[in-house]
C-alpha cells in the first residue's frame, strides 16, 4: 500500500491553560518525540478534563494515525478512531490542517467519496493544502478487492480450552489502545466482572492514571478492592465483547492471567465439552 504523507507536530495549541495539568502540551510533546502511545493518553485526559475540545481531538486524532501507518500497511482500527477524532475537532472549530488529515485518512481506508469531500471542504480556505490532497487523490487506485472486517473464525467454530481439575482456562485476547495480548482465563461465573493480573495489565500498556477504584466479587463471595480500566474489546474465539470494564487484581492470580466473568459469559451461549476439551458456541 502506497504511504501517505502526514504532517508532523502540526497540532497548533490554545494558550496555556490554568487547568493543574496541561495536558494538550504533554501530547503535543509526546507527538514531537513520536510517542503516539503517550500521546493518546495525554489528548483522552484533555477531553476528559474540558481543554480546548478542537485541539484536542485534532492532537488525538494525528496520534492513532500515526499508530495505524506502518509503511507498507495500515491498521484499520487505528486511521477509524484517527477519523472520528478529526471529525470530532471540525465540529468545535473548522481547521484546515484537521479537514486534510481527515482526507489523508479515508484514504488509507480506500473511501475516496469521503476523502473527496473533505477536499472540497477544504478548497476554498487552503490552496496549498487542498493542492496536496488533490495530489493523493489523482494518484488513488483502489485496490481489486478490499475488506475493512479481518478475518474471523466460523461462528460456530469451538474454541479449544484446557481443562486442569474442575478449573477451564479459556484463550482470550485483550485490545487496548493498539495494544493486543493474549491471556489465559479461568471461566468463572461466580466473578462478576472479567479480572486480570498486574502483569497482564503491565503488558497491555495500562497507566494508573488510566484506572479507577472499584470493588468486585470473586467465585468465593469475597468483594476485592481493586482498579478498573475500560478495554477495546474482548476477544474469545469467534466471540467478542467491545468496551469491556476489566479488574486488575492485586496480587497473582494461582498462577493464570486472571478470570473470565459474567461481564463477558452473559453475552453468549456457551457450553464447555470437557471429552473433547472445547468451548462450544450456540448462537449469540
Amino acid at each position: 500500500m502506497k504511504r501517505l504523507p502526514i504532517i508532523a507536530c502540526i497540532i497548533g495549541l490554545a494558550a496555556p491553560l490554568c487547568a493543574a495539568e496541561d495536558y494538550l502540551s504533554q501530547g503535543a510533546g509526546h507527538l514531537c518525540t513520536g510517542d503516539y502511545r503517550n500521546a493518546v493518553r495525554s489528548f483522552e485526559l484533555a477531553i476528559k478534563t474540558s481543554q480546548d475540545g478542537a485541539a484536542a481531538y485534532k492532537g488525538l486524532g494525528t496520534a492513532y494515525y500515526h499508530l495505524g501507518d506502518h509503511d507498507i500497511a495500515y491498521d484499520v482500527e487505528m486511521i477509524s478512531a484517527a477519523v472520528d477524532a478529526f471529525n470530532q475537532s471540525l465540529s468545535f472549530r473548522q481547521d484546515p490542517e484537521v479537514c486534510y488529515l481527515l482526507g489523508l485518512s479515508y484514504l488509507a481506508l480506500y473511501d475516496r467519496e469521503n476523502a473527496e469531500l473533505a477536499y472540497r471542504r477544504l478548497r476554498p480556505v487552503d490552496g496549498n493544502l487542498a493542492e496536496k490532497l488533490g495530489a493523493q487523490l489523482a494518484a488513488y487506485v483502489r485496490p481489486a478487492k478490499f475488506d475493512y472486517t479481518p478475518a474471523a473464525p466460523p461462528a460456530s467454530a469451538p474454541t479449544p480450552v484446557v481443562i486442569e481439575g474442575n478449573r477451564v482456562l479459556v484463550p482470550v485476547r485483550l485490545y487496548y489502545r493498539g495494544v493486543s495480548a493474549q491471556a489465559s482465563l479461568v471461566l468463572d461465573t461466580g466473578a462478576s466482572v472479567t479480572a486480570i493480573s498486574q502483569r497482564l495489565a503491565a503488558e497491555l500498556g495500562v497507566e494508573p492514571m488510566d484506572t479507577n477504584p472499584a470493588r468486585v466479587t470473586v467465585a468465593d463471595g469475597r468483594s476485592v478492592e481493586c482498579r478498573w480500566f475500560v478495554a477495546d474489546s474482548l476477544a474469545v474465539g469467534p466471540r467478542n465483547l467491545s468496551q469491556p470494564r476489566i479488574a486488575i487484581l492485586p496480587g497473582s492470580v494461582a498462577g493464570v492471567d486472571g478470570l473470565l466473568g459474567m461481564d463477558f459469559l452473559k453475552t453468549v451461549r456457551y457450553r464447555v465439552d470437557f471429552g473433547r476439551k472445547a468451548m462450544e458456541w450456540n448462537g449469540r
